[in-house]
């Protein structure tokens, strides 16, 4: 059986969920994308949409930018 690539996009998505030792369903919660379509996207059974690419990698920025502020903000009040 052939490994399909997957989208950027969901494959950083599939990632961040790792690393935040997510379920589905927390995902699910984050996002506001049913469980079973990014559970379908992550194995590479559905293809998504355009807009749901991009809602998702709206989604990455938004919680790249949350950790770098956090990240910061440990940072300031380390040195103060």
């Amino acid at each position: 059986m052939k490994t399909k690539k997957l989208p950027q996009a969901i494959a950083a998505l599939k990632k961040y969920k790792e690393q935040n030792n997510l379920s589905f369903h927390e995902l699910e919660k984050q996002t506001g994308v049913a469980s079973a379509t990014l559970n379908g996207w992550c194995t590479g059974r559905i293809v998504p949409l355009h807009s749901s690419l991009e809602k998702i990698k709206l989604f990455l920025d938004r919680q790249a930018n949350l950790q770098n502020s956090f990240r910061v903000t440990l940072i300031i009040s380390t040195v103060v």
